[in-house]
């Protein structure tokens, strides 16, 4: 039994991006989210908050039955296991946002999921492949993550303003400040601020520490604007038929 479970608990083999593996798990949740989405919309709005507390419940319990299993098998490192990257602070918060349908996060978590989030999905950064537990909290996180803005757009239906545009990008401001100061404290390396990821992603085209934190930020906030760009000709289009 020890044996059939050793590859859940630990790593035995490397992820390798672009294969099964890496595009499996995005096309699970994509069908499952579009499943999830049409059958939300035939809803009542009480029912229709419910699925996306639950949805978003989901996500959380993966992350912190993870922590769990990092404590207990003694894999845990509070240097790189604390559930303070973006998309942890996510995971928290999506439940209430969802439960409570909040115009105002979820508009600012749009931004922070499309730019941020989605990256992930294309470039993982994960530290082991199928059937171990990370992977698997990794795909239910991210992929997650980004079903969850999608059903706050398709079945909510909030509308994304300039307000949440500019908010988002105070918000993450602050998260910066925060990540900055608490990985030079602690000599840490949280949300990727004080040293580039091992895998190729955007930041691997930017500059140097600290530059590319700065040249981040901005790449970020260029991103926000074309995400409100679209949101804002797809609501035009939607006022006009």
């Amino acid at each position: 039994m020890q044996e059939f479970l050793h590859p859940f608990f630990y790593p035995v083999n490397d992820f390798k991006g672009f294969t099964l593996e890496h595009l499996l798990p995005i096309v699970i949740f994509a069908a499952a989210t579009f499943g999830i989405i049409r059958y939300a919309k035939k809803q009542n709005i009480a029912r229709q908050n419910l699925i996306g507390y639950y949805y978003a419940m989901f996500i959380l319990l993966s992350l912190i039955i993870g922590i769990i299993i990092l404590i207990v098998t003694d894999q845990f490192s509070w240097k790189d296991d604390l559930p303070i990257f973006i998309c942890h602070v996510l995971a928290f918060t999506m439940p209430l946002t969802m439960k409570n349908r909040s115009n105002y996060w979820f508009g600012i978590f749009y931004f922070w999921i499309f730019a941020g989030t989605a990256q992930g999905l294309i470039t993982p950064d994960i530290d082991g492949g199928w059937p171990f537990f990370i992977y698997i909290r990794y795909w239910i996180l991210h992929c997650g993550l980004v079903g969850l803005a999608a059903y706050g757009l398709a079945v909510y239906k909030i509308k994304i303003t300039i307000k949440h545009f500019t908010h988002a990008i105070f918000w993450m401001l602050l998260f910066l400040i925060f990540s900055l100061g608490f990985n030079t404290l602690f000599n840490t390396n949280y949300s990727y601020v004080m040293q580039k990821p091992s895998v190729v992603t955007s930041l691997s085209f930017l500059g140097e520490w600290p530059i590319y934190v700065i040249q981040g930020f901005g790449l970020a906030v260029g991103l926000f604007l074309i995400l409100y760009s679209l949101a804002y000709v797809f609501q035009s289009k939607l006022k006009t038929n």
